[in-house]
């Protein structure tokens, strides 16, 4: 799995390359819960999303297509929040072989 940098700001929009395939990341704060859309090479995944702690943002095997998937880590079950992006809550990516292994051994991502 790989850590994405990503910044402990309320709003941002930002690209990333990972296995081959371009993905287009935005996260929204509402309130005090953080919403996500994902593009996969320019064809759109998920739009507002919820973002819940420790699952994965793309909600169906079938979207991840031959891509991975995303997960905020969190310390506690506290849901990702922009302010402790960083620092207690962290963006990361399973590939679609780390996921494969995952399922394979009944661990959710």
């Amino acid at each position: 799995m790989q850590t994405i940098p990503i910044d402990p700001i309320p709003n941002q929009s930002f690209n990333v390359t990972l296995d081959g395939n371009l993905y287009g990341l935005t996260f929204r704060t509402i309130g005090e819960l953080t919403y996500c859309d994902i593009t996969l090479n320019g064809t759109l995944l998920v739009s507002g999303q919820r973002c819940v702690p420790n699952r994965a943002i793309i909600p169906y095997r079938y979207l991840e297509g031959s891509g991975g998937n995303f997960a905020f880590r969190v310390q506690t079950d506290e849901y990702p929040y922009y302010a402790q992006f960083g620092n207690t809550q962290f963006l990361q990516y399973a590939s679609s072989a780390e996921l494969q292994a995952l399922r394979a051994n009944n661990v959710q991502f």
